[in-house]
């Protein structure tokens, strides 16, 4: 799904004003990444210093996933299903906008 600036501007207000702060961690941490696995989710939400719960994080990437702004990639091998998850481009867009709300001073 991709959006222009204007709808960009308008989801990262979205996430500001929601109070969803590990929502908008999330999506600041998958910004400096090409592909992240739900472990790499757990770790920052934690952090970095410990694990936070799988319901915790899967909470913050179904919210992104619904809100359109994250992919999710499923490779399935003879024993395991790996998830991956990666920014699409108007996830990136709205990582941009929100870096750019909170590097910039209040008026």
């Amino acid at each position: 799904m991709s959006c222009n600036e204007e709808e960009a501007q308008r989801k990262a207000l979205e996430l500001v004003e929601s109070g969803r702060d590990p929502d908008i961690l999330v999506l600041l941490f998958m910004s400096f990444y090409d592909y992240v696995t739900l472990m790499d989710i757990r770790y920052a939400l934690g952090g970095g210093k410990r694990f936070t719960s799988s319901t915790r994080a899967l909470s913050a990437i179904n919210a992104l996933k619904q809100a359109g702004l994250v992919d999710e990639l499923v490779f399935r091998t003879a024993r395991r299903v790996v998830r991956l998850y990666r920014l699409n481009e108007c996830g990136k867009r709205v990582a941009e906008k929100l870096k750019y709300l909170i590097e910039s001073p209040p008026e």
